[in-house]
């Protein structure tokens, strides 16, 4: 067993230690899954609301968030076919509890860290600073809840987290610049005007 291994497996063994604990089981219960899907609820509600206030720029920041979340998406794909990690509930079974059934899928990277982190760098560089700032803890939350739930590996987020805060970085500093992805931002805001969006 290699060192990195021994490390990543040592942290899966203490976080997941933590479930003797109720309150960190109930945390677990509602910050595995339930934050991911505060990123749809925004996109959507924001949008009505820059609809209504006919506000073409908070739509174009909007279209540079999903873009950075979708490129995060692309990445852990990508990564997944090139690189196979198997989930942890093996080890759990000998040293631990597995709090979350999940798909026998690959672990590396997090698929809820892609979309979250992606997601919440992207509200930074729209300039919802404040709003990252609180959601921040959010995000601790969910990528810890995740491991000691015993669906993801340490390493799965902390590695992970540096490739999807690029991923919104590609969307805000490269994607905003091309002319291309200008034309489909104002195509995309064209057609939603039709049906009152």
């Amino acid at each position: 067993m290699s060192f990195m291994t021994e490390i990543n497996t040592s942290l899966l063994v203490y976080l997941n230690g933590l479930t003797h604990n109720i309150w960190w089981e109930y945390m677990v219960y509602i910050f595995a899954d339930g934050p991911i899907f505060f990123a749809p609820i925004f996109l959507i509600v924001v949008w009505i609301f820059a609809a209504i206030k006919k506000n073409n720029h908070t739509k174009n920041k909007l279209l540079h968030i999903f873009y950075g979340t979708l490129i995060g998406i692309i990445f852990a794909l990508l990564i997944q076919k090139c690189v196979h990690v198997e989930r942890p509930e093996t080890v759990l079974e000998w040293t631990g509890r597995l709090l979350l059934s999940h798909i026998p899928d690959a672990s590396f990277p997090s698929d809820h860290a892609t979309v979250w982190i992606a997601f919440a760098v992207g509200l930074w560089f729209a300039g919802y600073k404040k709003l990252f700032l609180y959601i921040f803890p959010l995000m601790i939350l969910m990528n810890i809840s995740r491991v000691i739930a015993g669906v993801h590996w340490p390493f799965d987020v902390i590695v992970g987290t540096g490739i999807w805060a690029i991923s919104a970085w590609m969307s805000f500093c490269l994607l905003k610049q091309q002319k291309l992805v200008k034309k489909l931002n104002d195509f995309i805001i064209h057609i939603a005007s039709y049906f009152k969006l």
